[in-house]
């Protein structure tokens, strides 16, 4: 672990918010089990603030930190890869969490990573659950459709501070696929890579690609997107054409983006890795039902042939990268210090409207910019 990794989060408590409010919080967290995690349920608790439970990302786990986690008394529950299974955890976890704040009259706040708590909320009605803030865009999603009026939803997803995490993130899943690719002696250099979607990691992974010599096209289902990725210099045109002639496909869109139909219109092999916030971007079920062969030709990739085509799922569908530290923790501070400024409106109850999802204005993030400045000049 590095000492005071958070820095701009600590300030921010210490100096701008409101910490005394943080002090009656009950906090449930969804989080990568690592060392900047760690050191964010620390800042919290340093100012009093309780984490009732860490709910931890099953492929993302730094044993190391699970185990410092355990010891210092903190509670974790892993997720399951399968999704409906997760559901009487995650509702029992809130449910005795909401039972102790009637007792003490802490508050509850959820910070959610991927929108794990989404479909679940209908049957809560509780005043102790005072909100909940995402971090991804995929879990932006889940909660546009799953809108709880009677409860303040945040996201920092679209924050021009994640924009800035999602160029490490583009850049750490390029290098991944290069590390394991060279693993069993091939390069990506002068492949054919597809990138469907071109939001925030897409875009990234996109121009990463490229910088590796990579000929890189980009399917969105958005025309303006294919319109700015076209302009940005990118192969664009039919999916069933540009499949024709793809080495590999990354999927970036935070749905399931690679069907068994886009593998069975490529060529002999392909390569295929997910970009995205969990394992949701390749329907690996029907890959997995229809292949006749399955083995395992390296640490990172699993070997499916079907209908004579040989299919390399890369990190078992998984985000690859996750396989590398992807985003130094200066830049995971700069996001955290945003959850903690969306975590101080929701309890200064300053949230005029629970019929949409809220964002954090942009007076805190001018303020967590220019400390970082401020840092990285050693004022």
């Amino acid at each position: 672990m590095n000492e005071n990794v958070l820095k701009i989060c600590n300030i921010m408590l210490s100096k701008y918010l409101k910490t005394e409010l943080f002090r009656n919080v009950r906090f449930i967290i969804v989080q990568h089990i690592l060392d900047d995690t760690y050191e964010f349920i620390q800042s919290l608790t340093s100012v009093g603030s309780e984490i009732f439970c860490l709910i931890a990302k099953p492929y993302s786990i730094n044993r190391k930190i699970y185990n410092t986690i355990i010891n210092e008394g903190i509670r974790i529950q892993k997720l399951n890869e399968l999704v409906n299974s997760n559901k009487k955890m995650l509702i029992s976890t809130l449910d005795e969490a909401i039972q102790m704040s009637k007792t003490d009259n802490k508050k509850i706040i959820i910070l959610d990573l991927g929108g794990e708590f989404a479909f679940h909320l209908n049957s809560i009605r509780s005043n102790e659950l005072i909100g909940i803030i995402e971090d991804t865009a995929y879990g932006y999603k889940k909660y546009q459709v799953k809108l709880i009026n009677s409860i303040p939803i945040f996201s920092v997803a679209k924050s021009f501070l994640k924009e800035i995490e999602a160029k490490f993130v583009g850049n750490a899943v390029v290098d991944s696929l290069e590390n394991v690719l060279k693993s069993t002696g091939k390069t990506l250099c002068g492949r054919n890579a597809l990138v469907i979607g071109y939001g925030m990691i897409g875009k990234n992974v996109a121009h990463s690609l490229k910088k590796r010599e990579c000929n890189v096209s980009v399917l969105d289902i958005k025309s303006i997107k294919q319109l700015q990725a076209h302009f940005d210099g990118f192969i664009t045109g039919t999916r069933k054409k540009i499949l024709e002639h793809t080495d590999i496909i990354i999927g970036a869109t935070g749905t399931q983006s690679i069907s068994l139909s886009d593998i069975l219109n490529c060529k002999g092999y392909i390569y295929l890795a997910s970009a995205s916030s969990k394992n949701i971007e390749i329907d690996l079920e029907k890959i997995k039902f229809n292949a006749y062969t399955e083995r395992k030709i390296s640490k990172n990739i699993n070997l499916y042939i079907l209908n004579k085509k040989r299919v390399y799922i890369i990190n078992n569908g998984n985000p690859v990268n996750f396989l590398i530290d992807s985003v130094p923790n200066e830049i995971i501070d700069l996001v955290f210090s945003e959850i903690l400024c969306a975590c101080n409106i929701l309890l200064d109850k300053k949230i005029n409207d629970n019929s949409k999802i809220s964002c954090v204005e942009d007076k805190y993030l001018e303020i967590i910019s220019q400390m970082y400045l401020e840092q990285i000049k050693g004022v």
